[in-house]
């Protein structure tokens, strides 16, 4: 059932939801140096903020996005899932670009994981963050690269590890939190 459920959304986003504008879009938000100039906003929006928290952020950023996308590799390796390009008659060129193996979607382990990150350290920044990683997964399907499974599995680990790297980080915004001790804790 899974599997054509899978099957089913593929055709529907590949083969049928398109139009000429995502057809140029999508290779652009695709690309990872895409992304570059808007990660760099969010270092200077967090600089700007919390000035202290800056350096833990990038390095913590940095060593999340190496290790995302070593899991993804892994799993990808372990799994061995091939590409829609290799199973699909149907496709055309655009599809199956990649050598490697289709599940996780490593594009979107990368985008959750750091757009998870990213939102738990500044909750105001979580919308547009997610959206852009959910762009991000959907284009890899639309271009025939991955199914949507392989991106649902990619979108799920990559949050889990940022989750994982804000708690390992100390990153936790402060939106909502009361200033001052908390009940019951030793005044200084």
């Amino acid at each position: 059932m899974i599997a054509d459920l899978d099957r089913t959304l593929f055709a529907l986003i590949h083969d049928h939801w398109r139009a000429p504008l995502l057809d140029r879009v999508m290779p652009v938000v695709t690309d990872r140096w895409f992304w570059a100039l808007p990660l760099l906003a969010l270092v200077a929006h967090s600089a700007l903020r919390r000035r202290e928290r800056v350096l833990r952020l990038v390095i913590a950023s940095a060593v999340l996005l190496v290790l995302s996308d070593w899991c993804a590799n892994t799993l990808k390796g372990m799994v061995r899932r091939p590409r829609p390009g290799t199973t699909v008659a149907s496709m055309g060129e655009s599809a199956g670009r990649a050598a490697s193996y289709s599940l996780p979607s490593g594009h979107a382990t990368n985008s959750f994981a750091l757009a998870t990150f990213w939102s738990l350290a500044h909750p105001e920044l979580a919308v547009p963050l997610l959206g852009c990683a959910s762009l991000v997964a959907y284009s890899r399907v639309y271009l025939g690269d991955h199914h949507p499974v392989d991106v649902l599995a990619g979108a799920l680990l990559g949050a889990t590890l940022g989750l994982i790297a804000v708690i390992v980080a100390g990153a936790r915004g402060t939106r909502g939190r009361r200033a001052g001790p908390r009940p019951g804790s030793p005044v200084p």
